[in-house]
């Protein structure tokens, strides 16, 4: 292997190398939160069920064929708990790559090109603490929905093959078209939103460069295997989640907000988008100071990212075929994305978001890779200042999140959450934060079980369905003890019955820093059970 070939294989391996120190030390669980372990806590429940859903588990959105392939297995191997996340995050890391690889390598790219434009793609995947949280924390259909774009565009045939090409490639590639839009599909409606729609939508776009009309015998045989692929996977999917209790998150797509929110909820963009690529600041701080500079270069990064594909767009048709697909593919993505995020009750969240900034990357990398390729001299020289200007944000992001501070201790100072707990020797209890109850029970490998609760019609406290299993708050006659972890506020709404002792700790919700200070009472058998 040529010497530069090997140079260029050095930041992909420094970009994953950054990701694997993130998730393998203390700063992953510096941002470990409820949300993070939702696919845990999904893969635990299916196991337990002994099926590939469990009907008394309240899922907040249901992905039959995620990242719980790997984690049934790992759970029963290793243990409820934040290794088995490690470990199928890491494999994840692994299969994401390779697709960035694949989708790269099919639009005819040299490996050094490839491998360059993966790091670029790892390396905007773990910019801040959400897109860390939401590509390599867990795996939501965000990720996966950049994975099957990445796939589906790899995969799909060159829509301006010609009829020979089509007939040579047609099974292998067919079959492999159809296999991804088919998993695509069967991970419920967002996935068609984000990967299927575009992915088909591209192909058919890319056939308005072909002189020749639309024939059903050579580009239906084309197309054909994606969409039907895609519809036996979305029936799939619908037959596993018939039987399921409802579920709240993943329907954030399906309603409209009032007319008079939508100019206020386009107003939320600009920030929404620049937050995924910067640090949140606590408070002001100068611009040209050791703080600021940095801030400044990730918001340009978010910029450049904002601008190139609309570049890409008026130079579409100096792209090859292929990379055509790649920039329709991103156009349909973020089309449908601002009509929801305009209309819709999505942008509650910069996070919906993501899809669009990777796939944004990938166009950035095709459009900067064409313009250095072409003979056109003002092109090139904005596209290496460009180049030049990326890879130092980039390379800035790398050191940023390489030396994150750890705080190890966040889980287990002196008077935290889980130390209390363990001081009081409580396996099982009740908690009224989300954000509290269910990482707790993660970060603590499941040895102590505490559920959410939330107030009742009759001033009492009943089971809050999200990410809960209705079996969870049967009666326990063998249950000795239990607590109930409550803020101050609530204390005096809490079970009365079978107190036994009362003590306070303190915890950082994770997500925001926030310091919370929480009364833990302990009681005589189970305090719901009365």
């Amino acid at each position: 292997m040529k010497k530069e070939s090997v140079l260029s294989f050095v930041p992909l391996v420094i970009a994953a190398g950054v990701i694997l120190h993130w998730l393998w030390s203390g700063v992953f669980l510096a941002e470990f939160n409820s949300d993070t372990a939702d696919t845990l806590f999904w893969a635990a429940a299916s196991r337990d069920a002994h099926a590939i859903a469990s009907p008394t588990f309240h899922y907040n959105y249901f992905i039959p064929f995620g990242d719980r392939l790997l984690l049934r297995p790992l759970i029963s191997a290793c243990g409820f708990g934040v290794p088995a996340m490690r470990i199928s995050m890491t494999i994840f890391l692994v299969v994401f790559s390779a697709a960035a690889f694949a989708l790269f390598r099919s639009l005819r790219w040299s490996h050094k090109v490839c491998w360059t434009s993966v790091a670029l793609i790892l390396t905007i995947a773990s910019a801040t603490t959400k897109m860390r949280e939401i590509y390599f924390g867990h795996v939501l259909y965000y990720s996966l929905g950049t994975l099957f774009l990445f796939l589906g565009v790899a995969c799909a045939p060159d829509p301006l093959s010609e009829e020979a090409d089509f007939r040579r490639a047609r099974l292998p590639q067919g079959f492999l078209f159809s296999l991804c839009m088919a998993w695509a599909a069967s991970c419920g409606k967002p996935l068609l939103l984000y990967a299927v729609v575009p992915v088909l939508g591209a192909w058919l776009f890319g056939r308005r460069g072909s002189s020749r009309p639309f024939s059903m015998k050579r580009d239906g045989s084309a197309l054909l295997p994606g969409v039907i692929g895609a519809i036996i996977g979305f029936a799939v999917f619908a037959f596993l989640s018939r039987n399921l209790l409802p579920i709240d998150y993943g329907t954030s797509y399906e309603g409209f907000s009032p007319p008079g929110q939508w100019w206020s909820n386009l107003g939320k963009l600009p920030g929404s988008w620049t937050s995924l690529l910067r640090s949140a600041p606590r408070e002001p701080i100068p611009v040209a100071s050791g703080a600021g500079l940095p801030m400044a270069g990730q918001i340009g990064l978010a910029i450049v990212l904002a601008i190139t594909p609309i570049i890409a767009l008026f130079r579409i048709r100096l792209f090859s075929s292929r990379e055509r697909m790649l920039v329709t593919a991103h156009w349909i993505l973020s089309a449908e994305i601002l009509l929801f995020w305009t209309v819709g009750t999505i942008s509650d969240g910069s996070w919906r978001l993501c899809p669009v900034v990777l796939s944004a990357a990938a166009v950035t990398a095709c459009l900067i890779r064409n313009a250095l390729a072409s003979n056109d001299i003002f092109a090139k020289k904005a596209a290496f200042w460009i180049t030049g200007f990326v890879v130092a944000v980039c390379v800035l992001i790398q050191l940023q999140t390489a030396f994150l501070p750890e705080n190890r201790t966040i889980w287990r100072e002196s008077e935290t959450l889980v130390p209390s707990l363990e001081t009081i020797g409580v396996a099982d209890g009740y908690c009224t934060d989300y954000w509290f109850a269910n990482v707790v029970t993660a970060i603590s490998g499941n040895r102590f079980r505490l559920r959410e609760v939330e107030p009742d019609e009759k001033g009492g406290w009943r089971g809050r369905p999200y990410l809960t299993d209705d079996r969870w708050f049967e009666p326990d006659p063998e249950r000795t003890r239990s607590v109930f972890v409550c803020y101050p506020n609530e204390e005096p709404l809490a079970p009365k019955e079978g107190l036994v002792e009362r003590t306070e700790c303190w915890q950082i919700d994770t997500r925001n820093d926030r310091y919370a200070k929480l009364v833990v009472l302990v009681y005589d058998g189970d305090c719901l059970a009365r």
